[in-house]
């Protein structure tokens, strides 16, 4: 089984450091660019050293996986923001004091918190934790932690996609699912990245991971699995269209409403409304890019990449089979759509970012 503690090489180290220090700097990992051009100087091949980085759960930067480092989408643009987990720290000693320590910490305090909270017969028991909670539980905690740690949680299996945005001021709360009390008695770096091994609990590394294979670990057995995600858009980016509400002339909530039903109807294996829920998602958007319709949308902007150009044109194609949905009226024979048919998530994040850099 692929080892997340095992030694890695000097030029993985450079990469690791590159990655790592305008964070340090200002808590935002560099674009994609920065990395690679610093690479070059030591003629060391950026992408090729962060795909081999150590990696358990599905092979690569696709499906259900953890590793030193996240994507959120597999092709890496020059604009690009890959980061790094907790478990890099293991590798990187400059990161545990100011990531990987105070991360565990607040761990801790998520763990009681779900152990302490008041049960009912009556009612489900739902628990979250504020910044608030964490400064009465770590009074020494440091402000520049608490405005890094919403994008911390998002990448670690104990707690990634339980972040929701309660104010347009951008406060936080973080879901405590029953999962983290497995991580209630982990105490160190070491114990954490073993026991997210074991757990084989993982994240997705990038949002077409639904529709990869995957390998899933269960203590010290292999198995190969088609495992489907129960999100379809990635929570990180919902949040980031919140947090444009405030300057930008258009109104996002419907928008953002129309994504977490997406989510919500795609958990719950619904496909007919999984598809109408897109359909409406690509016909609301084309005025942020000033434009009429989502066909001009795919036609006449300007993509960042030729990839990004290819899957935006693979959701107007897609316009079709949702107007299928819609509108082909009842008849003799069984319907031929199924969850399997909903596109690629990577499709619609490519889209989302773009409307993100626009607003």
């Amino acid at each position: 089984m692929p080892d997340l503690l095992a030694s890695v090489s000097p030029e993985q180290i450079t990469l690791l450091e590159t990655m790592a220090e305008p964070y340090l700097g200002n808590g935002e990992w560099p674009v994609w660019q920065y990395v690679v051009n610093k690479l070059d100087g030591s003629e060391l091949d950026a992408e090729r050293l962060l795909r081999s980085l150590p990696r358990v759960g599905s092979e690569g930067f696709t499906g259900l996986s953890y590793g030193a480092a996240w994507l959120v989408q597999p092709h890496i643009t020059e604009d690009s923001r890959p980061g790094l987990t907790v478990a890099a720290a293991f590798h990187l000693p400059i990161l545990v004091p100011v990531m990987a320590q105070p991360f565990l910490n607040v761990l801790r305090v998520m763990t009681q918190m779900r152990l302490n909270a008041p049960e009912s017969p009556h009612k489900v028991k739902h628990v979250a934790m504020t910044p608030e909670d964490v400064k009465r539980a770590l009074p020494g905690i440091s402000d520049v932690f608490m405005n890094r740690l919403p994008g911390i949680l998002d990448h670690e299996p104990p707690t990634t996609g339980g972040g929701a945005q309660t104010d347009p001021g951008g406060q936080w709360s973080w879901e405590l699912p029953r999962k983290i009390l497995k991580y209630k008695d982990v105490r160190d770096l070491r114990s954490y990245i073993e026991r997210v091994t074991a757990q084989a609990e993982f994240p997705l590394s990038v949002l077409s991971g639904a529709f990869a294979a995957n390998q899933i670990f269960t203590g010290h057995a292999v198995t190969h699995a088609p495992i489907r995600a129960t999100v379809y858009v990635d929570e990180s980016l919902i949040r980031e269209l919140e947090g444009k509400s405030g300057t930008t002339q258009w109104k996002l909530d419907k928008l953002t409403g129309l994504l977490r039903e997406l989510n919500s109807n795609y958990a719950d294996e619904h496909p007919y409304a999984c598809h109408a829920l897109l359909r409406a998602i690509l016909d609301h958007v084309p005025p942020i890019f000033q434009l009429p319709n989502f066909d001009q949308v795919a036609n006449n902007h300007s993509w960042p990449t030729p990839v990004d150009k290819k899957y935006i044109a693979s959701l107007n194609n897609f316009r079709t089979q949702g107007h299928d949905v819609l509108h082909r009226q009842i008849g003799s024979k069984p319907d031929l759509i199924h969850l399997h048919d909903v596109p690629p998530p990577v499709w619609l994040s490519t889209l989302l970012r773009r409307c993100i850099d626009l607003l």
